[in-house]
């Protein structure tokens, strides 16, 4: 099941747009889309096991995460002020934690 979605637009120089689609489910997956240039298709360029469901014991206050660890949002990040480029990522999760994923391969952090 889909539990996030988010859509972003990178700027590049020249007037370029790359149309970016995040999505997250109750698994813990998460998957980066990519407009395929001049189409109206989409490649998959991520896919990750950001939050992983638990193999620990059941614990009351977290029911569900012997079974799932939904990815409740996405929030997309631009690194330096005055870019308009989508570098990182953070997912928060049924898990109670939050993690920071890179995007981009130049990105040398």
């Amino acid at each position: 099941n889909v539990t996030a979605l988010k859509w972003y637009q990178n700027y590049y120089p020249g007037e370029k747009v790359e149309h970016i689609l995040i999505a997250a489910s109750s698994n813990g997956d998460v998957r980066c889309f990519t407009q395929v240039e001049n189409t109206a298709q989409f490649t998959e360029t991520i896919h990750i096991q950001a939050h992983p469901k638990s193999d620990e014991p059941q614990d009351e206050n977290f029911g569900s995460l012997i079974r799932y660890s939904e990815v409740w949002n996405i929030v997309p990040q631009n690194y330096s002020v005055g870019e308009n480029l989508l570098k990182y990522f953070v997912t928060c999760s049924e898990d109670q934690t939050c993690k920071v994923w890179k995007i981009l391969n130049d990105v040398d952090e």
